[in-house]
């Protein structure tokens, strides 16, 4: 038995920052794998996310409780395989023997889906950061949000298609 995967990733990111006020991130992501089918390899996943350090602003100087207070937002994407390999391909096993010894016949221990692709992770974050009584006290609020698209997971078949499960995109 002799498998072979492979997998391939091109990334690229911009930031940017004014007067240490207000900041910007972008990136984008191109993975590929072999587990999926020819026409599901590729899959590009984005992110980005701003800033804005209220404490830099002039209206904010003759605040002196507050050393520190930042509003940031993100949003992205983010691609899943199972890493479990070829889920687009059909596997056979010997292992069923019928009556005689001599008689091995093979069934199908995993059924193909040329359709699979990526299970797509789409997270949303806001987040308040503040610094109080000469940075003494550091507070953290965050609000996330958490969806998957494409939900990989091994789906029981009728006994007819000849194997009982496949791995298909569920949600």
């Amino acid at each position: 038995n002799y498998q072979e995967r492979a997998t391939f990733s091109v990334f690229g990111q911009a930031d940017y920052s004014y007067a240490g006020r207000y900041m910007a991130s972008i990136s984008v992501r191109t993975d590929a794998t072999t587990n999926f089918g020819r026409d599901k390899r590729y899959g590009t996943f984005y992110s980005f996310s701003g800033g804005w350090n209220i404490s830099k602003e002039s209206f904010f100087k003759n605040i002196q409780a507050i050393d520190n207070l930042r509003l940031r937002a993100s949003y992205g994407t983010s691609g899943r395989d199972l890493g479990d390999g070829y889920l687009n391909t059909t596997f056979y096993s010997e292992t069923a023997r019928y009556e005689q010894v001599d008689n091995i016949g093979a069934v199908i221990t995993q059924l193909a889906n040329p359709m699979i692709s990526w299970e797509t992770l789409h997270n949303s974050n806001i987040g308040l950061d503040i610094a109080l009584l000469k940075n003494r006290i550091n507070l953290s609020a965050d609000i996330y949000h958490k969806r998957s698209d494409g939900l990989l997971q091994q789906v029981s078949l009728p006994s007819a298609q000849g194997a009982l499960t496949q791995y298909q995109n569920v949600g």
